[in-house]
């Protein structure tokens, strides 16, 4: 019966990350990190109050330059997860061209809404940013697959053979993106006859802001998501991965709204993001393991795996925890890793709610360890806080780490004997 349903969990999750759109959206993803920390740190510098240090940005153009660096790096997240889920997806389905991210960007910038000024007709930058990630996933999604299509129709310029290949290549991308390009402006022109007047208003209103009410803002389904996510683990699937890929991009459009509000000194508008997530949940969840272990075991093996699994937990490293304890099937300790995480992170929530607690400013601080995350998030309220909830869990762990060293002892104890005979 166990192994029946645990083949069924894996046989899902495996085909689930096998899915080449969800390893599209993944691999893309990744890749827009290094820009969403380099501008969180940008927004964090800039919207430090203090008066003095504001005074001196302010009298040595600092501070337009950090808002310059912001407004190229998380200001434009949208554009972004368009070019690298581009470049991803197609890659995943083995297309070789080197201009699809770019061709991803200009489609994008082709369906943005416009304005008009006294000058004349703009580009709006309302979704260049946050606001325009989901679409940018879904439309980067549809663009390479109608791109694999009209590759697949063989419809392109064909030189000469002899022709060097990178000639070669920029002319056999012409006539799809000339399709492309007619596709985009089609849409464009529907989409003006609607009480939207551009694909992304509607999007925005029909999808996007449901969606980030419903998963991103919303405790109760945060709080879902990483039971499920600590439930995989338990099964040794990396649920995380799994969970970030899907909710990752709605979470990060959060951090970016803290950030740009932040930055011009602004109240901030949301809780919830993936700075709220990794601050209290991995930062304090593995750490707590850890010197619950190294308190309160006394067996040989456990104290080995928490004393080398200690420095590693403050990094978010979960492995030497995960599959040296061993968590994995291991019904004692599962209880705890599946349930205390998402009870602490309720609780933090709830303290932040209460305006106890200064929000995040949504600064990307994965691997960076708590109270220190917490203060780069703006307030060192967050890092006695973190304190407190990381006590507060190690507490929780005590009975669970103890009742497992019980047995953990047991069986040492016989291996001693049998040693002995």
């Amino acid at each position: 019966m166990k192994d029946s349903i645990l083949n069924k969990i894996s046989g899902f999750t495996a085909k689930l990350t096998q899915l080449k759109w969800i390893q599209g959206i993944s691999r893309g993803g990744m890749q827009v990190m290094p820009f969403i920390m380099v501008g969180s740190f940008a927004s964090l510098f800039a919207g430090l109050q203090f008066a003095s240090y504001q005074a001196f940005l302010t009298s040595s153009g600092l501070s337009s330059c950090l808002q310059w660096l912001t407004n190229c790096t998380t200001n434009i997240i949208g554009l972004l997860f368009m070019y690298f889920i581009s470049k991803s997806y197609a890659k995943v389905l083995g297309i070789d061209d080197r201009n699809i991210g770019i061709m991803g960007i200009s489609i994008y910038l082709m369906l943005c809404p416009s304005i008009v000024t006294d000058t004349g007709v703009g580009l709006s930058f309302d979704y260049l940013g946050a606001k325009g990630v989901i679409m940018a996933i879904v439309l980067a999604l549809i663009i390479v697959q109608l791109y694999k299509y009209i590759l697949s129709k063989d419809v392109k310029i064909k030189l000469l053979e002899g022709t060097p290949d990178y000639v070669s290549n920029s002319f056999s991308s012409i006539l799809p993106f000339v399709l492309l390009a007619l596709f985009a402006l089609v849409v464009r022109f529907v989409f003006l006859f609607t009480p939207y007047k551009s694909i992304f208003d509607a999007f925005y209103a029909i999808l996007q802001i449901p969606l980030t009410a419903l998963v991103g803002e919303n405790i109760f389904s945060q709080l879902i998501l990483n039971i499920i996510a600590q439930s995989l683990w338990v099964f040794g699937i990396h649920g995380s991965s799994i969970i970030d890929t899907l909710r990752g991009p709605i979470m990060f459009g959060l951090d970016g709204a803290q950030q740009a509000a932040y930055a011009i000194g602004k109240p901030l508008p949301n809780i919830m993001g993936m700075a709220f997530s990794y601050m209290y949940y991995t930062a304090i969840m593995y750490p707590a393991v850890a010197i619950a272990v190294c308190c309160f075991a006394k067996s040989k093996r456990m104290k080995m795996v928490g004393k080398m699994a200690l420095p590693a937990s403050f990094f978010g490293i979960s492995e030497p925890l995960v599959f040296g304890l061993p968590i994995v099937f291991n019904p004692i300790l599962a209880i705890p890793f599946i349930f205390i995480p998402s009870i602490i992170m309720g609780i933090a929530y709830l303290i932040t709610y209460l305006g106890l607690v200064s929000a995040p400013i949504g600064v990307a601080v994965f691997n960076i360890p708590l109270a220190i995350n917490g203060i780069l998030n703006g307030s060192w309220t967050i890092a006695v806080l973190q304190i407190i909830l990381l006590i507060l869990s190690v507490i929780m762990w005590m009975p669970f780490i103890k009742f497992a060293d019980k047995k953990a002892l047991e069986e040492e104890k016989v291996g001693e004997l049998k040693s002995d005979e």
